[in-house]
């Protein structure tokens, strides 16, 4: 199981709610567009490479990007990031 999630900038504002559960289960809530690795307008497929270098689970409102995600676990796996 991942120690760390990514919050993806569309469900921010839930993040924010929910940041107390989410970190009784992560030790770490990363957000994209309030952390430096992860600009508020990075592309899916970065966001999906970083979550699968950095053993991060993601949780996003955007369905497409958990293919992105899935896409880059293969990718990573194989030594090809993102």
């Amino acid at each position: 199981m991942a120690s760390r999630i990514v919050v993806d900038h569309n469900i921010l504002g839930w993040g924010d709610t929910h940041r107390d559960e989410l970190l009784k289960r992560f030790k770490e809530v990363i957000q994209v567009g309030k952390h430096s690795d992860l600009p508020r307008r990075a592309f899916d497929n970065e966001v999906a490479a970083y979550c699968e270098l950095r053993d991060c689970a993601l949780i996003t409102a955007d369905a497409k990007a958990y293919t992105h995600f899935f896409e880059a676990g293969n990718q990573v796996g194989k030594g090809k990031p993102g």
